[in-house]
């Protein structure tokens, strides 16, 4: 889930459950023209492990310029194993 305030992209997102879970890569492109497939890592939030508890995480992009953007999460456990989450 997002939102904008102002210059800001607001990120949040549950996990139910987590496997071996080390942390997630935040990934962001520009949805215009000429630039729709260069996807680049802007941030890192560290995962909890183990878990069967539910976990909210969240993340804030700051000062964008005017525009539209797409944004993904690659999760990465312990082992070195990554998964795309869109």
């Amino acid at each position: 889930m997002s939102s904008v305030s102002g210059r800001n992209v607001d990120l949040n997102w549950t996990t139910s459950q987590e496997t071996n879970n080390a942390g997630f890569d935040i990934e962001r492109r520009d949805a215009r023209g000429g630039t729709q497939d260069v996807w680049m890592k802007i941030a890192t939030v560290s995962g909890n492990g183990t878990t069967s508890s539910p976990q909210n995480y969240s993340y804030t992009d700051r000062n964008l310029t005017s525009g539209n953007y797409n944004y993904r999460l690659k999760q990465t456990d312990f082992n070195g194993n990554l998964s795309i989450l869109i």
